[in-house]
């Protein structure tokens, strides 16, 4: 009969094997984190284009008396992270909805949204997905007609496949713009700056984490609109920036799994939105991220109504 190897010889293996598993680190934990964080702009985008179309150059017709404002905005996208002699390649796509509402109060605009998005993360051929509820606050104005302001805040839960995945992050965001207004074409430049923090699950198996990330934008964003022949309007718009973060350069955590953040990155955006009656509006966007080793690309479908 064959010899079985002792219990001591079968504990040591396993203790080996354990340790290199945590050597390696999980994969999903900072691949994650460093994805809630870098989508944490697709709610401030929502924000600030909302102002773009209610409050600046070529936005919709005033309200009139006793109607009601809403919109809806579904977007998707795809990015990709190249690996690194710390981390895989990381793969993500992301898509949601949001819907929201605002006010007039004196020379400013006030709404809010809420909202929900599915993020599905790829590391080493394996993936996980992220479920996430959105809330959040905006406001802005035009002075002088020329110097606009944009405001706003929001928070988010996002739940797991794991429990490294399960965080709760807020943000806080504002944009200063100056824009050159013709009769038939608009030219901004804007700066905007966000502040964002993600807080993981203390649950999860590598213990709470905390991780903070500043971006700034810098850009230019042009309109111009179209009086079709049907008497429809047709509004075309342009944005394209650059957008800097400020923080580590990577997401650790405890294991020694490190995902690099894009710290420099071009921005653009464009696309059109329709007419398409006296109280509904229509538009289509595409949406670009390109960084040196990373990019992103999306659509973006909105709907705007009065009721």
């Amino acid at each position: 009969m064959g010899q079985h190897p002792s219990p001591r010889v079968v504990i040591a293996g396993l203790c080996s094997l354990l340790l290199s598993a945590q050597a390696l680190g999980d994969p999903f934990a900072a691949s994650s984190r460093a994805s809630l964080l870098e989508d944490s702009h697709f709610l401030r985008d929502a924000a600030s284009e909302r102002i773009q179309q209610i409050r600046f150059s070529f936005r919709e017709p005033p309200l009139e008396e006793g109607q009601t404002p809403a919109w809806a905005r579904a977007f998707g996208s795809h990015g990709s992270a190249d690996a690194d002699h710390r981390a895989p390649r990381r793969e993500r796509d992301i898509g949601g909805l949001l819907l929201g509402s605002e006010r007039k109060l004196g020379n400013w605009f006030a709404g809010v949204m809420g909202g929900y998005s599915t993020t599905s993360v790829e590391v080493q051929g394996v993936d996980a997905d992220i479920h996430s509820l959105h809330l959040g606050a905006y406001a802005g104005t035009k002075i002088y007609n020329q110097i606009g302001v944009k405001l706003g805040a929001a928070w988010s839960g996002h739940d797991g496949d794991t429990r490294a995945a399960d965080a709760d992050s807020g943000q806080v965001f504002g944009e200063l713009s100056y824009s050159l207004d013709f009769r038939d074409f608009s030219a901004e430049g804007f700066s905007e700056l966000a502040y964002v923090r993600l807080d993981s699950d203390s649950r999860g198996s590598l213990g709470s984490q905390r991780d903070e990330i500043g971006y700034s934008t810098f850009g230019l964003r042009g309109t111009t609109r179209i009086e079709l022949e049907s008497g429809r309007r047709l509004t075309a718009r342009i944005s394209s920036g650059w957008r800097h973060a400020f923080s580590d350069s990577r997401i650790d955590d405890e294991s020694g799994a490190a995902v690099a953040l894009t710290r420099d990155a071009f921005r653009l955006d464009a696309g059109v939105d329709y007419q398409l009656t006296e109280q509904a509006y229509a538009g289509l966007f595409y949406n670009g991220t390109y960084a040196e080793d990373a990019r992103d690309n999306g659509l973006t479908a909105r709907v705007s109504l009065r009721f």
